[in-house]
């Protein structure tokens, strides 16, 4: 039995980092062809094609809620167990994960709405329907960057949450 946890914990780790790999080398999108919509940044366009959380977790942050990201940039310094650092990665890869799912779709509906003005087809209802949409994505955007922060902020104790403040600050 323990010879299965011990290879089931090693195929888990492979998994994580194929996963991590997979997701760095979708975050270099080229972001050629979304230079049309003109209602987005070519940086914010960056950002949600990245999995960034461009500040929509600040509320977290600011808070005593470090991310699973800027955690892992301290795993020495903060004595991070195994445990901890395979749960951070975890949460880590579902959020980028989810947050590009995500950044994509709303990229899609800020392109509807560009269209219906371009095509001149924008009335009060189809107008209301994508705003609704648009909304509503970057609400969910939102929730899992906030998400990531408040589990990973569970994995540490107090005394890593004080010191990672205390780096962060210094």
């Amino acid at each position: 039995m323990k010879n299965f946890l011990v290879k089931y914990f090693y195929v888990l780790i492979f998994l994580i980092i194929a996963q991590c790999i997979q997701l760095y080398s979708q975050s270099k999108v080229d972001t050629k062809n979304y230079n049309a919509l003109k209602s987005l940044s070519k940086e914010h366009i960056e950002g949600l094609l990245n999995g960034e959380s461009m500040g929509m977790a600040k509320a977290a942050e600011l808070n005593g809620y470090p991310g699973p990201r800027q955690i892992l940039d301290y795993i020495e310094e903060l004595k991070l167990n195994d445990n901890q650092v395979d749960q951070l990665r975890l949460i880590y890869v579902k959020e980028k994960e989810e947050a590009i799912k995500l950044g994509r779709s709303i990229i899609d509906e800020e392109r509807k709405l560009n269209e219906l003005f371009s095509n001149k087809t924008a009335n009060p209802q189809n107008l209301e329907d994508n705003l609704i949409k648009i909304a509503v994505q970057n609400g969910k955007l939102r929730y899992v960057h906030l998400k990531a922060h408040y589990e990973a902020r569970k994995l540490l104790s107090e005394k890593q949450i004080n010191l990672y403040y205390k780096i962060k600050s210094s």
